[in-house]
């Protein structure tokens, strides 16, 4: 892996390349590589590619990240930061 590949990796994870900060129950379509949950809270949907199940009825702490090349997000409750891949 090239030294520049992985500076643009390191941007994504502090943030860098942006994000969307997502505090309702709409449906959000992107390309993020990492969600960083801010208040509790539940999906509906959390799409991530490769990833089979479903995090349905799981609530996630504050602070808790997930990473990985997340393409749909639907909140059922609480807020989250959806950081741009």
């Amino acid at each position: 892996m090239s030294i520049a590949r992985i500076t643009e990796l390191l941007e994504g994870e502090f943030g860098k390349h942006g994000g969307l900060v997502i505090n309702d129950t709409d449906a959000h379509t992107g390309a993020w590589s990492k969600v960083e949950i801010i208040t509790a809270a539940a999906f509906t949907t959390l799409t991530i590619t490769g990833f089979t199940g479903s995090v349905a009825g799981i609530t996630f702490p504050a602070l808790e990240e997930i990473k990985g090349d997340i393409t749909a997000i639907t909140l059922a409750s609480g807020s989250c930061i959806a950081y741009n891949a």
